[in-house]
Order: structure tokens, then sequence, then C-alpha cells
């Protein structure tokens, strides 16, 4: 079985971090935090720090020179798993979520996954 270790081998120290920004309805941000590490065949949590409030704190809990991984999630952000086809541009695939959107109001993320599948992810720039 594959780990998330395995598609990021230039680690040096086998640690990753992982955020996620979560946009609430007053505009404010709040931050969920794990640090997780490989030793062995293992990866481990290293620490868990949930719903900090500030950025000055999360910055205090991140350990220096690691990777991180940043995921944005809260009102207006739309994820989506979609079949697409590769003459697909990124007008074509906005519009099998939100048909009538204009696509000059998002910014849209494509990530690749495994399955025949591609990760959206849809955010409106207002």
């Amino acid at each position: 079985m594959k780990n998330i270790f395995d598609n990021i081998g230039f680690l040096k120290n086998k640690q990753l971090g992982c955020i996620e920004v979560s946009l609430r309805d007053d505009n404010s941000c709040i931050y969920h935090l794990v640090l997780l590490k490989q030793e062995k065949n293992k990866i481990n949590l290293e620490k868990v720090v949930c719903s900090i409030e500030s950025f000055e704190e999360l910055y205090s809990n991140l350990s220096r020179n690691i990777p991180l991984v940043i995921v944005f999630t809260g009102k207006g952000i739309i994820f989506r798993d979609i079949t697409s086809t590769d003459n697909e541009n990124d007008v074509d695939i906005l519009r099998k979520i939100l048909p009538n959107a204009k696509f000059e109001d998002f910014y849209v993320e494509k990530t690749e996954t495994e399955s025949d599948e591609i990760g959206i992810s849809i955010i409106r720039k207002k």
C-alpha cells in the first residue's frame, strides 16, 4: 500500500505539515495543524493542534524546514471529483459543476488522481 511519503520522496527529514485554513462567514480564519513523521514503514502523528485562532499561534506550532500542504475549506469553496476528457479546458470543467457561472468570477484548481477522475476546487474571486 502506498503512503503519502511515496509521492514526495524528496523529503530529507521525512516530515510533513498539513494545515487546514477554514474560512468563516465573518471573513476570519481558523487553522488546524497536523505534523506527520515517517519512521520506517509507519506514518506517525507528531503533533495535532485544532482551532488555532491566529496566524501567530499557527506559526509558533510549526517546525522549520518542513514542507507544508495547505487546504482551504469553508464558505464559498466547492470540492468535486469529476470525469474529464483531455480536450476540456477550465471553462468546460467549471460549467460541469456550475452550469450558469461566469468563468471570470472563479478560481479553478485541478488535481490529478489515480482514478479516471480529477479533483476540482472552485473558489469565488470576490
